[in-house]
């Protein structure tokens, strides 16, 4: 196997090192960090880059930790736990700062991102996927970059309860001849919903069994829905961010880390406060938990969310929550853009994790609301979002920050603010230069020149 000595000078979202040989070749290295001289192994070695992992270490970095996870070196999930938490911050901060930079063509200011205090068991869902493989039915995560199942005997992110959940399930299901090919668990901190994606068709009655089974070992959950269910109530619990409380079923989008939802939620309310805005529109509103906790900020919110069920959860919340000035829309977002009508408004983006659609983009674009607050888990559609706002001079970035929704994972959530320039104030020229004739130009200083101001525009002649 081929081996090289690199220097490591960056590190990448999937938690890989980078380094650059004399030939500008470029190495991503498994478990090396920045501020190390590593011996790497190359897997697979191509004209102007290579993938490999580190062997020997001739140095490392004080930044270094040994990762906390037994599962670490092949599960899916995390990508830096062997780099101290603090520094993760800072490398998030980074790649926001690098993405907009590159996919975007913007500066911007590195957002301070303060993490959380305690990182650990912090998500409030978890997708196990089930397979039933020699004679044993198993619930576990996929392998790193891998549909391969390995069976999960800890994990760092999610409650301890999850796992005492998945262990009596294996066990019912394995009794009752029932394989969920995935079980979702979802819970606020006390009552517990899970939902068992089956593909395959099995007796009512067995299912029946089965369910009564387990909520009998467990009482804490509050229900148990599936795929063959047709039409049928789901169950609901109570999630809480502050002073709001928001019911959602297993099937609700719903952020996973509670802690962190409530920085997300305060660092917009922080952001519109100042902007005196009459109207937001929340668009993908979802069970409507932003909408609901930035409405005492304006004069009135309308959510748009495309799935009646959501929907049907919105408008419950909001009377949960004793919040009158806000309504909800049931139907596409590009078409429910029509409703847009307030000038002074604030348009809300909480897009899934593959971005804005551009035709939600254009009609935007035509609309112009006074601002767009973006808020994106995907860093790299976020940036390719942000630059179809403002690479034709409609929209400016005022503010941009991040939040540490995902822990030891190379995912960051961004918070972007756009406000809309005032284009009747602004004139893009171009000048060629080949067809000025500069050695006759005088110089002398710029507001010298200056003969006339057009005071309605403001724009200098």
């Amino acid at each position: 196997m081929n081996k090289k000595i690199v220097e490591i000078t960056d590190l990448t979202e999937q938690g890989q090192g980078v380094a650059r040989g004399e030939d500008g070749k470029v190495f991503f290295i498994k478990n090396g960090l920045p501020q190390e001289k590593v011996e790497v192994a190359i897997k697979k070695d191509k004209k102007k880059f290579a993938l490999g992992e580190a062997t020997s270490f001739l140095s490392t970095s004080k930044e270094r930790q040994e990762p906390f996870c037994p599962h670490y070196k092949i599960c899916g999930g995390c990508n830096l736990q062997h780099l101290k938490y603090k520094s993760t911050l800072e490398y998030k901060s980074k790649w926001i700062v690098d993405t907009f930079k590159k996919i975007a063509n913007l500066t911007i200011k590195a957002p301070t991102i303060e993490g959380m205090e305690t990182p650990y068991n912090y998500r409030n869902k978890v997708v196990f996927h089930g397979k039933y493989y020699k004679g044993d039915y198993i619930l576990g995560f996929n392998e790193k970059n891998s549909n391969f199942l390995f069976k999960v005997k800890v994990c760092h992110l999610i409650p301890k309860a999850f796992m005492e959940i998945k262990e009596t399930l294996e066990t019912l299901c394995y009794h009752h001849h029932i394989f969920p090919d995935d079980v979702m668990i979802k819970t606020n901190g006390k009552d517990y919903l899970l939902y068992l994606n089956i593909l395959n068709s099995y007796p009512y009655e067995d299912m029946r069994k089965l369910i009564h089974s387990m909520l009998e070992a467990y009482p804490a959950i509050k229900g148990i829905s599936h795929r063959l269910q047709i039409g049928a109530e789901l169950e609901t619990i109570t999630m809480a961010l502050n002073n709001f409380n928001y019911e959602v079923n297993s099937k609700s989008f719903f952020q996973v880390n509670t802690k962190e939802a409530e920085v997300l939620y305060d660092k917009l309310e922080k952001m519109i406060e100042p902007l005196a805005i009459n109207t937001l529109y929340d668009l993908y509103c979802g069970v409507g938990s932003i909408g609901i906790y930035l409405a005492h900020k304006v004069n009135q919110v309308y959510g748009i969310e495309a799935v009646a069920e959501s929907i049907k959860m919105a408008k419950k919340n909001a009377t949960l929550n004793n919040i009158q000035n806000i309504g909800f829309h049931l139907g596409n977002v590009e078409i429910s853009l029509a409703y847009l009508t307030d000038d002074d408004s604030c348009v809300l983006l909480d897009p899934p994790r593959g971005g804005v659609e551009e035709a939600v983009i254009e009609h935007l674009l035509t609309l112009k609301p006074k601002y767009i607050l973006y808020v994106g888990c995907d860093l790299g559609k976020a940036a390719r979002d942000i630059k179809r706002f403002t690479e034709d001079g409609d929209y400016a970035v005022s503010s941009v920050d991040g939040v540490d929704m995902f822990p030891w994972t190379g995912h960051v959530e961004t918070v972007v603010l756009l406000s809309k320039l005032h284009t009747d104030h602004h004139i893009n020229v171009t000048l060629e230069m080949d067809d000025l004739d500069l050695t006759a130009t005088k110089i002398s200083a710029p507001w010298k020149n200056v003969n006339r101001v057009d005071r309605k525009s403001e724009i200098k002649f």
